[in-house]
């Protein structure tokens, strides 16, 4: 995307958010996340294959059995969050708090975090107050000797392309953006590294994204935050 694409798109966006004269956007609480915005944006394809997995698991587990089971993913995501948290900051195994729901993830998760060095932020709220939104970064650390952002997930299923990621790259370069334009941080971030845990304990999948495919996915992600608040205003327009 070249620059001048890249102003129009701005205009675009700038006009986009203005257009939400009923939101309050003063202050950085009333900001949509960014997961907000990834999944009120969902194309098509994406929003059929979601429903088609939802579908899938209610059929096997039942529905209490799929809420528990949603209900598992977001607790076990956040304790192995915590321990990652906790790992980075003091590099101390003896400080995990590992239960069976985590092990083989954390076992997978292994092999990266030798890697990870000199963390600057770590589960850290970021904001972009011209673009309104907001979220938390999972790292800011050194890979491979450059200062990327790194995004931790969990999967059942390999992740070996980019086409397996779907919105992820969008989530971390927004994250990525955000601080790039927070003086407070001064930290000039250009790469993106996202790290799979298996859930059976295999080695992770990580996917190292350089400057050129961050520039190209921060262009999607500011078409999906025009988008969010396109779809804002025509909901005002029909209230």
């Amino acid at each position: 995307m070249d620059s001048s694409q890249m102003k129009t798109n701005y205009k675009q966006l700038f006009e986009s958010i203005k257009r939400c004269s009923d939101h309050d956007l003063n202050h950085v609480s009333y900001y949509p996340s960014v997961t907000t915005i990834l999944s009120s944006t969902m194309s098509v394809q994406s929003v059929v294959a979601l429903d088609k997995w939802k579908k899938l698991k209610t059929s096997q587990l039942g529905e209490k059995g799929f809420r528990d089971y949603q209900k598992n993913i977001l607790s076990r995501g956040k304790l192995l969050h915590l321990n990652i948290k906790n790992f980075l900051q003091t590099k101390d195994e003896s400080c995990l708090t590992l239960n069976e729901n985590i092990e083989k993830l954390w076992q997978s998760l292994s092999h990266a975090l030798p890697d990870i060095r000199d963390v600057q932020l770590c589960e850290t709220p970021v904001a972009h107050p011209f673009l309104c939104y907001k979220g938390i970064v999972d790292c800011v650390a050194y890979y491979s000797g450059k200062l990327v952002i790194v995004e931790w997930k969990t999967s059942e299923k390999l992740k070996p392309t980019l086409k397996d990621i779907y919105d992820n790259p969008l989530q971390a370069v927004a994250y990525m953006g955000a601080i790039n334009f927070e003086t407070d941080h001064h930290l000039p971030i250009k790469e993106v590294v996202l790290v799979y845990a298996y859930e059976d304990g295999s080695k992770c999948q990580i996917h190292h994204l350089n400057g050129d495919q961050c520039l190209k996915y921060w262009g999607q992600w500011l078409a999906r935050v025009k988008a969010y608040w396109d779809l804002i205003a025509f909901k005002q327009t029909i209230n």
